[in-house]
């Protein structure tokens, strides 16, 4: 479901593994020699670990190549081909795994070999970034409600306050997103992750109590009040 980049210039990609270790929708771009890239793209296959060494085999699929000098495309099709992975170990090593991929414990104490302070920062902003999230459900929530049960009963309908709810949750989600990159890079600022969704509840729980909706009088009722 990713793509890797197994040595300098070969890039694989593996749509999704069987249980019985079939692979299926894979895609093999070779760009080792610049001016003629060649691509393979297979229905199905397995990885097989031979005397000589790893290998992918191909089934039903085809292979494209690219001459830049006249741009000419050079495609064939074929029901088996073998593409030998075996000069490739040397260069092949541990894939980093993306933040997403992760474990929430792996995330909030990173282990990993020869691991930058960038990556470092990713990792541990994710972990909590899983952890304020349901903080942002009861925001969205709360802002909700009070843009619609705020202020008075308006008969012409609620659009101006559906819209600046929804207005108020977009700005609240892309601040959460703009948030998370600023705290990867400087872990510091992760508290910040928490306090923006306890401060939209915090704010939107104000409004409720401070401008309860007063539901709109009919005439009588007018009368009876001044009375």
């Amino acid at each position: 479901g990713v793509f890797n980049s197994v040595a300098d210039g070969i890039t694989v990609f593996v749509r999704e593994r069987s249980s019985r270790g079939e692979l299926r929708g894979i895609l093999v771009h070779d760009n080792r020699i610049a001016d003629k890239p060649v691509t393979m793209m297979a229905e199905s296959g397995a990885l097989v670990v031979a005397e000589q060494g790893p290998r992918v085999i191909m089934l039903n699929g085809n292979r494209q190549q690219i001459d830049h000098e006249d741009g000419r495309l050079s495609l064939l099709y074929f029901d088996r081909y073998t593409v030998e992975l075996a000069d490739l170990n040397d260069t092949s090593g541990p894939r980093w795994r993306d933040p997403k991929e992760r474990y929430l414990h792996e995330l909030l104490s990173p282990q990993d070999q020869g691991m930058t302070e960038r990556m470092r920062g990713q990792l541990i902003a994710e972990g909590h970034q899983r952890l304020a999230a349901p903080l942002y459900v009861f925001a969205f929530v709360m802002v909700a409600l009070a843009a619609l049960l705020s202020g008075e009963f308006n008969r012409r309908g609620q659009v101006k306050r559906l819209l600046v709810a929804v207005a108020a949750v977009a700005a609240l989600q892309s601040a959460s997103f703009a948030l998370q990159d600023v705290a990867s890079r400087t872990v510091q600022l992760i508290p910040l992750l928490y306090l923006l969704s306890l401060g939209a509840i915090a704010v939107s729980f104000a409004v409720l109590v401070r401008h309860p909706r007063r539901r709109q009088l009919s005439p009588g009722e007018q009368e009876v009040a001044a009375a």
